[in-house]
């Protein structure tokens, strides 16, 4: 009896010993699995450290893998562009005030909400500016008053056109005050086509606006007489195969988005002409986005074109005048092109959006020199249309209905 209880004792605690040695193992086995799962954990945490460098150092790749889960939405930049800026001699003494300061904000007050809402405007300023009052002048050599400069900055124009066949008409002197000008009044002005010096003349002007760079050309086809020195071709960008070859491809490089604004074609033509029409084609081969034309005073149309590979490109052949006191009844009519780019949220890439158009604005000026402005066409009336002095200079048809219809055969649309 005594013997059978000692076995029971060993057999009891040799169970004991074996259930010990099992839980030692399992506890053996739950901190190896913690370490396990520890180190597995660090290993994730690396791998996805490792993935955000090479990120960092493609941003390409990066721009994509953020985009792909961002909800932003794409953004938007309008754009504003008018016509010619052409300050004849009754344009000039309608600046002058009682007080003897000159002031040309009354001529931009009927369209300023129109170019202020706009997130970039632009002008062509047809004439140099000139510091001396006694070099002052309209047609054919004009000299503009550089308070012209300041109501255009006023009205709430960003960037201005300088290269035009009127350019050079006060030598170099006037390339001069007109730079001067600009950078000492209006340092935050984009200047395009003039310059000081030929390094200033290799830069590529660059606009950035919401997220979008824009690279902005402008050329002139020439300058009166042709006599601009060779030596100092540098002041103004006169159209040059080879040399706009050399700009856009710099321009393509620095911006989203490439604008060559052409000062060319035929005055008063209502079609473009061959040479512009090659001049647009050879843009369109060389990638321009967006061609805007300058010097006919007359307003053509506008389109999409797209070269064999599929590039696009907008081109607005004229937007004639935005001012002047020209004496031709279709001299009168000008035009705002009014374009929107969209950045995509997705991959950066930037595009015109198809809703481009244009806005018909006229240029009223008569016995008044208070009245002499530019308006919207859908502001314009019957009355003032009968009020215009081009009736003393015209036995063409100038009412409300004819400026209509005028605007509605470049645009297609039906005003009334």
């Amino acid at each position: 009896m005594k013997e059978k209880k000692e076995r029971l004792r060993e057999r009891e605690q040799e169970k004991r010993r074996a259930e010990r040695e099992d839980q030692v193992k399992r506890q053996k086995l739950y901190v190896l699995a913690g370490i396990l799962l520890i180190l597995s954990i660090s290993a994730g945490a690396f791998l996805i450290k490792g993935c955000g460098d090479r990120q960092t150092k493609s941003p390409g790749q990066a721009a994509q893998q953020v985009s792909s889960q961002s909800n932003s939405p794409d953004e938007t930049l309008t754009l504003l562009a008018a016509g010619d800026n052409l300050f004849h001699g009754p344009l000039i003494e309608t600046g002058k005030q009682k007080s003897g300061a000159w002031n040309y904000d009354s001529i931009y007050a009927n369209v300023k909400d129109k170019i202020q809402a706009a997130d970039l405007a632009v002008v062509n300023q047809e004439t140099v500016f000139v510091k001396d009052r006694s070099e002052l002048s309209g047609y054919p050599l004009f000299g503009t008053p550089t308070e012209v400069g300041d109501a255009l900055v006023n009205a709430g124009f960003d960037v201005i056109q300088q290269a035009s066949n009127h350019t050079y008409d006060k030598k170099e002197q006037g390339v001069l005050d007109t730079l001067d000008f600009w950078r000492d009044e209006h340092p935050d002005i984009t200047v395009l086509g003039i310059h000081g010096s030929k390094k200033e003349q290799e830069a590529i002007a660059v606009v950035e606006k919401k997220g979008i760079k824009i690279a902005m050309l402008n050329y002139t086809y020439g300058v009166n007489d042709n006599n601009l020195p060779h030596s100092k071709s540098y002041l103004i960008d006169i159209w040059d195969e080879s040399r706009v070859e050399k700009d856009i491809k710099q321009a393509e490089k620095a911006a989203d988005i490439t604008i060559c604004f052409l000062h060319a074609g035929e005055e008063y033509s209502k079609k473009p002409t061959k040479d512009m029409e090659k001049k647009v084609d050879f843009l369109l081969r060389h990638g321009v986005d967006i061609t805007i034309g300058a010097h006919p005073h007359v307003l053509q149309g506008y389109e999409m074109k797209k070269d064999r590979e599929g590039h696009q490109m907008l081109v607005y052949y004229s937007l004639g005048n935005f001012v002047s006191t020209q004496q031709r009844p279709e001299a009168l009519l000008g035009g705002l092109a009014e374009i929107t780019l969209v950045k995509s949220a997705e991959d950066g890439s930037v595009s015109i959006r198809d809703d481009y158009g244009l806005t018909p604005i006229v240029m009223q000026y008569d016995d008044d020199p208070s009245a002499r402005a530019v308006y919207l066409l859908e502001d314009y009336t019957e009355e003032m249309a009968q009020k215009h002095r081009i009736h003393v200079y015209s036995n063409e048809e100038f009412t409300l209905k004819r400026l209509q219809e005028m605007a509605g055969a470049i645009t297609g649309d039906v005003y009334s």
